[in-house]
Parts: structure tokens; C-alpha cells; sequence
């Protein structure tokens, strides 16, 4: 299937709600499981150590994309990895899907801090960086545009001193946060990624040369909905609404 643009990205999250009947925190999860099984095929590529004992810090932002990140840590924890969740908003102030996946990692009793703890760790680390074997950029979403601001700006800022020369490898939900997604470029104090985990399929933006600085190596994985269905939609031209930026 050829990239697709976030608006494209969008619109096939959409009619699988009203098309195929599949409630939004349904896909939410699909994702998160296959995001989960792309990170511990990452940590078994790395060697070095079990990965029932690696260590992996999520850090969550306010919306969808936040959502998947707290959702990846829940089945993390249940394959054995021991994650910890960084969020850029408490879980009691989210919203939608997001806010029921960040109350049922609390509720498996998953450490989440504020992103400032993190700051506290990076800061006692030295020069041999934090102690985790990977951190997981769950911040922005493909609908993101403009430069980051606030305590997502402070997470992203965190994530890139974590992943210095000693620092432990960076894995990007969906995609970078700073990244543009539809035009490819992005902001210079952006994440560059060691691996991104992109949701269905790949996004017009990755194919823009240079991007590979911000992405590093690309994993597609799905949400559930059929890739036949998808290009299906694709020909029926039910892909070409509205190209705005997501919630």
C-alpha cells in the first residue's frame, strides 16, 4: 500500500468506528499490542540482556498518541518488561480513550510519574545515562503541527538528552514528536528515532529524503483493520476528505 497522508490516517480510523463497528479504544489497543511486540523484537535485536529484566521508559502525552503509550506499557509489564510512564498531564486530567488506558495502568500498577521526575533521574544518571534499556516517544501524533510547546516541549527535550551517546535507544509510537508527518520535515530540537512504529501505514513524510534522521528504521503495524479493506476505501476515494491536523 502507498504512504498515506495523517488526514488519510485519520479518515481510515474513522470509518472503522462507522463502517466496521470497532469502538476507537479498540484500535487504540490493537496498536498498543503490536507497538508492545515491535519493542521487545527491538530489545531482542539489541542483545546484551533478558528481556524480562529490561527496563523501558514510556513517556506519555496528552492525547491519542499518549493513550497508545500508556496502553504499550500495560502489555510491556505483561511480557515481563518492567516500564515506567513519564506523562506530560495526570491521568485523572485526560480525555476519551486516552484517559481509560492511562486509569488501567494505574490500576495494574505501573509507576507513572510527572515528566519532571524524569528530569530527576536524567540528572543523577552521569555520563552513563539513565537506567533503561529503551525509552518510547509517545508525546505528539501524526496530526501534530508547528513546533512543540509546554510540558510536551520539556518531555521531548528530556527524551533527547536520555538518548546522548551512553543513553539508551529511542522508539517512536506512530511517529517522531516534531516530525510533520504529511511534509516530513520537522523542528531541530525534534526526536530522532532509533526505530518508529507506524500505524497502518507509512506516512508521506517518511518518504521525503532526509527524514530517516528523525525516524530511523520503520516497523509498520496494524490496528485491526484489514489492508484489502483500506484499499478498498482507497479506491471508493473515501480516503480523500479533509487533510487537517487531528485532535
Amino acid at each position: 500500500m502507498r504512504s498515506l497522508t495523517p488526514g488519510e490516517i485519520r479518515r481510515i480510523d474513522e470509518l472503522a468506528v462507522s463502517e466496521l463497528g470497532l469502538p476507537s479504544i479498540v484500535l487504540m489497543e490493537n496498536a498498543a499490542i503490536n507497538a508492545a511486540a515491535a519493542a521487545l523484537d527491538f530489545l531482542d535485536q539489541l542483545g546484551g540482556w533478558s528481556v524480562r529484566r529490561a527496563r523501558v521508559a514510556i513517556f506519555c502525552g496528552p492525547g491519542n498518541n499518549g493513550g497508545d503509550g500508556f496502553a504499550l506499557a500495560r502489555h510491556l509489564l505483561a511480557w515481563g518488561v518492567e516500564p515506567v510512564v513519564y506523562a506530560t498531564l495526570p491521568p485523572e486530567e485526560l480525555k476519551g480513550d486516552a484517559a481509560i488506558m492511562a486509569a488501567a495502568t494505574v490500576k495494574a500498577g505501573i509507576a507513572v510519574h510527572d515528566v519532571n521526575m524524569a528530569r530527576r533521574v536524567l540528572a543523577s544518571a552521569g555520563d552513563d545515562g539513565p537506567d533503561w534499556d529503551m525509552a518510547v516517544d509517545a508525546l505528539l501524533g501524526t496530526g501534530s503541527r508547528g513546533r512543540p510547546r509546554g510540558k510536551v516541549a520539556e518531555a521531548i527535550e528530556l527524551l533527547r538528552q536520555s538518548g546522548g551517546k551512553f543513553g539508551p535507544p529511542i522508539m517512536a509510537v506512530d511517529c517522531p514528536s516534531g516530525f510533520d508527518a504529511g511534509t516530513g520535515q520537522s523542528s531541530e530540537d525534534g526526536i530522532e528515532a532509533d526505530l518508529t512504529v507506524s500505524f497502518v501505514a507509512r506516512k508521506k513524510g517518511f518518504d521525503v529524503p532526509g527524514a530517516e534522521r528523525w525516524t530511523g528504521r520503520i516497523v509498520l503495524a496494524d490496528i485491526g483493520v484489514p489492508e484489502s479493506v483500506i484499499e478498498s476505501w482507497l479506491e471508493q476515494g473515501k480516503l480523500a476528505e479533509a487533510d487537517g491536523p487531528e485532535a
